[in-house]
């Protein structure tokens, strides 16, 4: 019988209500929304080039309209790289091909259906009015797409983004405040948040998080195939285990250029017994968002075609498969939760957590879901895994906190360890069998990297419910400019002479200035750096009464990088001066 302590059902209570306490921002904000073959709605009747669109936030409090970040990823139909020999055809987006790029592909620079838009759901915004628009004349010319995103169990939690289509926006203007970067030669994907370090079999062996992005808290992420092999006399019957020292990994290709995401697939193989098993590969998607990286792929394992291309003679009868993702000492302090542990301390030191894995019924559609936390004073991370086989005897949460090293289901695989031969934290799942035609050896997981501190059970209960049991819905809505806003506009005067704090302030790639002037006038809006001297002037001509916004990108009159720094943004009209200071950090 399973155990409910009063603080179990304290959570159990309590959780729902929380739920629903935040806005959908609160909420969901480190979550990515994709916009993808969502119909005509999007596809306006125009074609639109993929550098002509940007996707906008309103502020219902200052009345204001902003670029955020996002990015448009490419996919053409054609040769697919990821088919043996290149024998199908199908999507695949173009930027992974590189410089081996079939001739055959046409890259139309032209958005529609199969491309992704792809921002995140905390730098959206509200809802606008209809007769808003942003200012910027040649996007009148166009229909705009109201971009609503709503939660799937409570339709009052809303964030909005819009997609507006422009010849003489920059894309120079969209912000890039996620720091993307990727170490080739070490392959270590970081962004402004976490960094992750990939070994030579393709699965993780550092990560560090928000609080310290130098400190590497991983030993290694762990994988264990185990199974017993009759080999022809004497040798007889022998335990095997197969490790993640096993799996090779090869033929990387990945996105450049990252705004809010950057895609890598690799090649995924088997060696067995020195031997490369290059009939037995499968792909890999890792897909690195700012505070998500989401992997998926791998195949079903056949015994009976494995033991066929070992040779004759040679029987392989698979039972048992982990997955779990050992931390290092550079965790300790740090707590552990899952369904069924709040909070163990991770310190070396061996515990008596509960092993409990909730599996639904084979007849139920439903995947079995895992979910683990691991939080302190560096930040949170939060694994969220599903596996399509249920069909196990055995199914049981993994967990080993032992500086002595060794492992937990030594008597299951019979191996010590791999990695630094120590155990902090390893947490991950266990199957086991008394034997199986075929091993679902298939990754399917999500891992959260966020700058929360000393999170609790509440935390995570109510992360884990919005992940697993809450979806985003998102619709979409065309409407064309209104001409009639504008005399709309003019009604409401502008009676101040305004300049306001450019946002996002610091910032690394591209802010905006707003200012509001009460009547047409000349206007002149430059940067000074910090002795006065001119970088750039931005503006310098007649404008109309009203709101105005500028970007400035970080560059000088001759359209050079200029360094990091406090500068000066002066805005001059015929009658009045005002300036503010603002700060660039690269």
């Amino acid at each position: 019988m399973k155990k409910i302590t009063l603080y179990r059902i304290f959570a159990l209570l309590i959780v729902p209500v929380l739920m629903f306490a935040g806005t959908l921002k609160e909420d969901r904000g480190y979550e990515y929304v994709m916009i993808q073959e969502t119909g005509p709605n999007i596809n306006t009747p125009e074609e639109m080039p993929v550098d002509s669109i940007f996707i906008f936030a309103y502020n219902q409090m200052d009345q204001s309209w902003s670029i955020i970040p996002f990015q448009v990823d490419e996919r053409i139909y054609g040769p697919d790289p990821l088919s043996k020999n290149m024998s199908g055809n199908d999507w695949f987006y173009f930027e992974l091909w590189g410089d081996n790029a079939p001739d055959s592909l046409k890259f139309n620079k032209i958005y529609d259906r199969n491309d992704d838009i792809v921002f995140l759901v905390r730098d959206m915004g509200d809802q606008a009015p209809a007769n808003s628009w942003i200012d910027d004349e040649d996007s009148k010319k166009y229909k705009r797409v109201e971009i609503k995103v709503s939660s799937a169990l409570d339709s009052n939690k809303t964030a909005f983004a819009y997609l507006y289509r422009s010849k003489t926006l920059s894309q120079e203007d969209i912000p890039r405040p996620y720091n993307f970067s990727y170490d080739a030669t070490n392959d270590i994907m970081s962004t402004e948040y976490y960094s992750i370090g990939l070994a030579s079999q393709g699965l993780a062996e550092s990560i560090a998080l928000p609080g310290n992005k130098t400190l590497n808290i991983l030993d290694r992420m762990k994988a264990r195939l185990g199974g017993v092999i009759d080999l022809p006399a004497p040798f007889g019957t022998q335990d095997i285990t197969l490790t993640e020292d096993q799996l090779l990994n090869n033929d990387i290709m990945i996105s450049k250029n990252s705004v809010v995401r950057s895609i890598r697939i690799a090649k995924y193989n088997f060696e067995l017994a020195g031997l490369v098993e290059d009939d037995y590969y499968f792909w890999v998607d890792q897909q690195f968002y700012p505070f998500q990286i989401r992997v998926w792929g791998g195949d079903t394992l056949d015994v009976k075609a494995l033991e066929d291309n070992m040779g004759e003679g040679l029987e392989l009868d698979m039972k048992n498969l982990r997955f779990s993702w050992d931390l290092n000492a550079n965790a300790i302090g740090m707590k552990y939760y899952n369904p069924y542990n709040q909070g163990i301390l991770i310190d070396g030191t061996m515990d008596n957590p509960d092993y409990t894995i909730d599996v639904p019924p084979l007849s139920s559609p439903q995947p079995l879901y895992i979910s683990s936390m691991v939080s302190g004073d560096l930040g949170t991370i939060l694994w969220f895994s599903n596996f399509r086989e249920k069909n196990w005897e055995s199914v049981q949460s993994y967990y080993y906190d032992n500086f002595d090293g060794g492992s937990m289901d030594y008597d299951v695989f019979k191996w010590i360890d791999t990695g630094d031969q120590v155990s902090y934290g390893d947490n991950g799942i266990l199957f086991q069998s008394t034997g199986k035609d075929t091993i679902d050896f298939y990754l399917d997981y999500n891992i959260y990297i966020v700058p929360e501190y000393n999170k609790d059970f509440i935390f995570y209960s109510n992360f884990r419910n919005n992940i697993e049991n809450d979806s985003l819905r998102i619709t979409t809505i065309a409407s064309s400019y209104d001409p009639t806003s504008d005399i709309e506009h003019k009604e409401t005067a502008i009676e101040s002479f305004n300049l306001q704090q450019n946002y996002p302030n610091p910032f690394n790639n591209s802010t905006r200035i707003k200012f509001e002037i009460p009547t047409k006038s000349h206007v002149q809006l430059s940067i000074y750096d910090m002795n006065g001297r001119l970088v750039k002037t931005l503006v310098n001509s007649a404008m109309s009464a009203g709101q105005h916004n500028v970007h400035w990108n970080g560059t000088n009159m001759n359209g050079t990088s200029v360094p990091s720094g406090v500068y000066i943004y002066k805005l001059d009209t015929e009658s009045k001066s005002i300036s503010k200071k603002l700060i660039l950090v690269k």
